[in-house]
């Protein structure tokens, strides 16, 4: 709240208007009123200080007591954007008489009726990586009355259950300004974005309607897992598995789904997810060629998006035989502007 005046006698305030909202106003006493001798309380008269044609009567004038023990008032039912003539005068009495001293007469201006929310509201992200930069665009409310707007408050928040702030990003613009560039958010997360006009009052800011958004920001290019790089080991009917995390998806949360197949008859013999960069099969059968597919995804506490695979093939070896290739035969399957890219290669 803002203190809009207040009123002092021989160096003691007496009186402190405040603006609350668009339809109240505080006004606040001193406590050492109480200590008066025969004192009983002030009697507060409020009424539009420049009333509009034909809006004003004169019951709009309102007079209320209030008691010694009481030190604050607060005026409701008022007009948005309206000014007010506000007068305290403290009243004492005896058992025998009773007199009023007016101590304040002050104006004060409620706050103007709150804006509409911006309308058509647009998100664009672009990410990089880890990081990800986002756009925000709207469209000025529609008012027709009320101060003109002065600009717009534009909050970025990450996207929880809404008992915390703290990681929230706030930016102001002017009213020409109708857009924001977010950068440094994090790729392939969820952001609760608010957008509100806002107007200022006597130095004080008002703001407007809310409009609330949740967006998702766009996962980096997925690349697939470098099949040259994949090593195995094989060891009577099982295969250890390694690779390489991408460098693109590092600080990223990412899970890798393993398929494994025999390749004559494309018969799936496990599927797997495992968020580490290595697995293994056992129970293989011997002689036998199998082919694992291994896809990365991104994932999310509400999505999940997934690359192209790659696909590494081994034969399994009798028990209690040993081999270790550090590059095993992979292919790699994906789509590059509608045409089909398929990379062999052989290590003998």
């Amino acid at each position: 709240m803002f203190c809009f005046i207040f009123s002092t006698v021989r160096g003691r305030q007496l009186v402190k208007i405040e603006t609350v909202n668009s339809s109240s106003i505080l006004v606040r006493l001193n406590a050492e009123n109480q200590r008066q001798e025969n004192f009983k309380g002030v009697k507060i008269t409020w009424s539009p200080s420049k009333p509009s044609p034909g809006a004003s009567k004169p019951e709009d004038t309102v007079t209320v007591f209030v008691p010694s023990n009481q030190s604050t008032f607060v005026i409701t039912g008022l007009l948005p954007f309206e000014h007010y003539t506000v007068a305290v005068a403290e009243v004492f009495g005896t058992s025998s008489s009773q007199w009023e001293t007016v101590v304040s007469v002050s104006e004060a201006v409620t706050d103007p009726r709150p804006s509409p929310p911006p309308t058509e509201v647009t998100l664009k992200s672009t990410s990089i990586g880890s990081s990800s930069t986002l756009v925000v665009n709207w469209n000025a409310p529609q008012t027709s009355s009320g101060p003109p707007i002065e600009g717009y408050v534009v909050s970025v928040c990450p996207h929880t259950d809404g008992t915390s702030t703290t990681a929230c990003r706030t930016f102001n613009t002017s009213a020409s300004s109708s857009h924001v560039e977010v950068s440094g958010l994090r790729s392939f997360a969820e952001y609760d974005i608010e957008v509100k006009a806002y107007v200022t009052i006597n130095g004080r800011v008002v703001t407007g309607d809310v409009t609330r958004t949740v967006v998702s920001t766009n996962a980096p290019p997925l690349p697939p897992i470098e099949g040259a790089a994949v090593r195995k080991s094989l060891e009577g009917g099982s295969v250890r598995l390694s690779w390489k995390r991408p460098d693109q998806v590092q600080g990223l949360d990412v899970v890798y789904v393993l398929v494994l197949a025999e390749k004559a008859s494309g018969m799936i013999v496990s599927r797997t997810e495992v968020n580490v960069t290595e697995t293994s099969f056992e129970g293989l059968v011997s002689s036998v060629d199998y082919v694992v597919s291994i896809t990365i995804c991104l994932v999310s506490e509400s999505r999940r998006q997934c690359g192209n695979a790659t696909d590494v093939t081994f034969k399994a070896i009798d028990t209690g035989e040993q081999a270790s290739e550090g590059h095993p035969h992979f292919e790699y399957h994906g789509m590059i502007e509608s045409s089909l890219i398929i990379a062999t290669l052989r290590h003998f």
